[in-house]
């Protein structure tokens, strides 16, 4: 027999109250990274930097097996296997850096709160992103400092540029 007193009305309002819940895995997940700002941040940067990097790494990994097996063997030896790990890294971190850029500049044009501060936000975000993208180039500290200087008018221009992306 069910209960019919006050505590079971509480308990039907409550539950007809919530918003469904999402059935998948993915759909969850989704809206996990879509309640924070900094999350979706994140998870532009991330997506980013994996759609570009896996397919830059892939077809460079196949054009350089389909080169390699139609000239003659080098004199000059290979890099070393750390070495180049350690230019994919890089290049993994700085479209990680540039996605997460990115990130800064449509959360900044879509929240209404950051009406007044958001250019100043994209800019301050794209002078460090220019810098840090620069410093794991790696440039001497003049080109550090174009790059930060070319991350600052694309932080400007950013709400013109972006979405063309």
């Amino acid at each position: 027999m069910a209960h019919r007193g006050p505590l079971s009305r509480r308990v039907k309002k409550r539950a007809e109250s919530r918003p469904p819940r999402p059935d998948g895995f993915w759909e969850r997940l989704l809206g996990w990274i879509v309640e924070s700002k900094l999350r979706f941040i994140l998870a532009v940067g991330v997506f980013f930097a994996l759609v570009t990097f896996v397919p830059e790494v892939l077809l460079g990994l196949a054009d350089g097996a389909r080169t390699a097996a139609t000239r003659p063997a080098p004199e000059v030896e290979s890099p070393e296997p750390l070495f180049v790990i350690g230019a994919l890294i890089r290049f993994f971190l700085a479209l990680l850096v540039f996605g997460v850029f990115l990130g800064v500049i449509v959360v900044t044009e879509e929240e209404p709160e950051y009406a007044r501060s958001g250019l100043w936000i994209r800019m301050a975000c794209g002078t460090m992103a220019g810098a840090v993208i620069a410093v794991l180039g790696p440039a001497s500290w003049e080109g550090v400092a174009v790059c930060a200087s070319i991350g600052c008018v694309l932080g400007y221009f950013g709400k013109r540029w972006a979405y063309h992306l």
